[in-house]
């Protein structure tokens, strides 16, 4: 995988942390599942803009 495309996913999973509301999910698991969603939007978008 190139670097530049390490980068990208890197930094899709920081902003899908940082976005979390950590007051929304109000167990570990919702948090947890929340983060995974965010993530995997953020790498579909970067997937996307890439092709």
């Amino acid at each position: 995988m190139s670097t530049i495309r390490k980068e990208l996913i890197n930094a899709a999973i920081s902003r899908a942390t940082t976005l979390g509301d950590y007051n929304v999910p109000n167990d570990i698991d919702k948090q947890f599942e929340f983060i995974q969603q965010t993530e995997q939007k953020e790498f579909v978008k970067i997937a996307i803009k890439n092709v």
